[in-house]
């Protein structure tokens, strides 16, 4: 029987997905940056993951708790204001993040890079 594991197998949308997510807390230092509080945490992407480089791109990521990314994140009245918050905690315009957006993404490459930025910010 062959093995479905082979050395050209490239990590999966959701492999990514929890690496970025887990970079996204680390870089928080495991708390909320919105409001400096502990809780169940979620990694939060300001403009969206429909693109690749977008999903993947640090500068697009805010660590928020579980409340936070519901009610203020996700909330048609709160959104506009921490978007702009979460863009400006970040140091980039909304232009700046979309122009990434047409970078293609090489899936092991991003998944090394990710690797390595945890690893860098567990140290």
């Amino acid at each position: 029987m062959k093995s479905k594991y082979t050395l050209s197998m490239k990590p999966t949308k959701a492999e990514l997905d929890k690496l970025w997510a887990k970079v996204i807390k680390a870089r928080a230092g495991y708390k909320s940056e919105y409001r400096d509080i502990l809780g169940t945490l979620n990694a939060h992407h300001i403009l969206g993951k429909a693109t690749l480089s977008l999903r993947y791109n640090l500068d697009n990521g805010v660590c928020v708790t579980n409340g936070q990314h519901f009610f203020v994140c996700h909330n048609t009245g709160r959104s506009a204001d921490f978007k702009q918050w979460a863009l400006e905690k970040r140091g980039v315009t909304e232009e700046q993040l979309k122009l990434t957006s047409r970078n293609k993404i090489d899936m092991w490459g991003m998944k090394i890079y990710l690797q390595e930025k945890l690893k860098e910010l567990n140290a």
